[in-house]
């Protein structure tokens, strides 16, 4: 949220509507859609995922998939990406509109939808769905979220800015002190969930504004860069990471030593092979396509 609506924000004050819509939609399709067609095939080809069944991956509704099937697939962390690429398919002219009139109204009116329309089945029901979570309705209070503090965040003077993540802080740490017993389970997920938007919404503000920070040094380093240029890669790769590791390892018959058998090992190996796979992903195909964006700019 606050990423896309900064670009958004940024081109719909340089150029038409037609052209930052263009624009936009071009870059996104650069730096998401191939790589992830690419998995998605390799899901495929290696029989993790059927033929008949890749349909709603190829169409970014595996979302939709989870929440009608009622359990987990092969490439489940998919979600979250087809949840963006549907929110693309609105945010734009949200974003076009809330550039003109009443920005603060109307992203805190998402979020407030977002909690309504996350909270309604916990509190009517006493239950979650499985896959609720997945809908794009109930990304609104972050995706909205987000976009409120890049609507905001620059207005800041460095003393009100400083207030505001002294009071976020309070209110993160605030609302962890009310009682939950008296919840049903259901609504503790939505309190937990609501929680975690907010830490989020503090650590983003954080990290846009590390130059004022001691931190600023940890998020220059070069190590720290590089993970964030090939986050994506990251996570698209991940799980097949993962299943390469674990068919090397009982293919070959390979077990760590003592505890390290029990997992850890296995989490470390899967996390090198991830960055070595997020590596080669972004110098081989990520990086040359990126360079077609020059045509969008």
């Amino acid at each position: 949220g606050f990423l896309i609506t900064g670009i958004l924000k940024d081109s719909f004050a340089k150029k038409s509507v037609r052209k930052a819509l263009w624009d936009f939609y071009a870059r996104r399709f650069l730096r998401i859609v191939p790589i992830y067609y690419l998995a998605v095939f390799v899901y495929v080809i290696t029989g993790m995922l059927g033929v008949e069944d890749s349909a709603p991956y190829w169409f970014y509704f595996v979302n939709w998939e989870l929440f009608l099937q009622g359990h987990y697939l092969p490439g489940t962390h998919f979600w979250s990406l087809a949840v963006e690429e549907q929110f693309y398919l609105f945010w734009p002219l949200i974003v076009f509109f809330a550039s003109r009139r009443f920005p603060v109204l109307l992203y805190s009116g998402f979020v407030f939808s977002g909690f309504v329309f996350f909270a309604w089945p916990a509190l009517s029901m006493n239950q979650l769905p499985f896959g609720w979570t997945f809908l794009p309705s109930s990304a609104f209070s972050a995706l909205a979220a987000g976009a409120l503090l890049r609507h905001v965040y620059h207005r800041f003077s460095m003393k009100n800015w400083n207030g505001f993540f002294v009071t976020s802080v309070a209110v993160f740490l605030g609302v962890h002190l009310i009682p939950t017993s008296f919840w049903s389970p259901a609504f503790e997920t939505v309190f937990e969930y609501h929680s975690l938007i907010l830490l989020c919404f503090l650590l983003v503000g954080v990290v846009v504004r590390a130059d004022t920070t001691l931190i600023d040094g940890f998020f220059r380093s070069r190590f720290i860069r590089f993970l964030g240029v090939i986050s994506y890669g990251i996570y698209v790769w991940h799980m097949l990471a993962h299943h390469f590791w674990l068919f090397l390892k009982y293919s070959f018959g390979y077990h760590f030593p003592g505890k390290l058998d029990f997992g850890t090992g296995d989490f470390v190996a899967s996390c090198v092979i991830t960055l070595c796979f997020a590596s080669l992903s972004w110098f081989v195909i990520e990086k040359p396509l990126l360079k077609m964006k020059r045509y969008f700019a």
